[in-house]
């Protein structure tokens, strides 16, 4: 037995593919603003995969219809999603937090360019692409990866926010 809005919800929920620039373009605008423990992410060196969970706002959907907060406030949903990278050959990192495990990191942008260094490019490092985390207070996560393969999935039912993330023009 299931209600019209649990089954709405369920099916509505992401799950994209992106191979290309354009593609890891629009992953980047839904996950903006991520707020991803640094104990959920994960280098799986055997299969050369990087694994995140993240709590994502829903740029995609529009505040619940019909729902205020006690004080006529607009009401958002966030929700966990899973984000795998694959082809992973290296993996930097600067400015990451000395307690990762305990941190909890806001994701600003996914930044892809082709891989720039020539010379590891002839050794055994296949890489042709960087995938670059880039996360508030200076915090990168570089990937080298072979080809662009980013799987993204919205692993859960959506909760309510009354948070909705703003930027600094400035």
């Amino acid at each position: 037995m299931s209600d019209n809005k649990t089954t709405k919800s369920i099916n509505s929920n992401l799950r994209l593919r992106a191979q290309d620039t354009d593609d890891l373009a629009v992953l980047s605008s839904l996950f903006q603003d991520a707020i991803i423990p640094g104990s959920d992410m994960h280098i799986d060196k055997a299969n050369k995969r990087f694994v995140l969970v993240a709590n994502r706002f829903c740029w995609e959907r529009p505040p619940a219809e019909g729902v205020t907060l006690e004080d006529g406030g607009v009401v958002y949903e966030r929700v966990l999603s899973g984000l795998q990278i694959f082809n992973v050959e290296q993996v930097q990192q600067s400015g990451m937090p000395a307690n990762r495990q305990g941190s909890l990191l806001s994701l600003l942008a996914l930044h892809v360019e082709p891989f720039q260094a020539a010379a590891e490019k002839q050794s055994a490092n296949l890489a042709k692409w960087t995938i670059s985390l880039l996360f508030s207070g200076n915090t990168t996560i570089k990937l080298s990866v072979q080809d662009i393969d980013v799987i993204a999935e919205d692993i859960d039912l959506t909760r309510p926010t009354a948070v909705h993330p703003w930027h600094d023009s400035a």
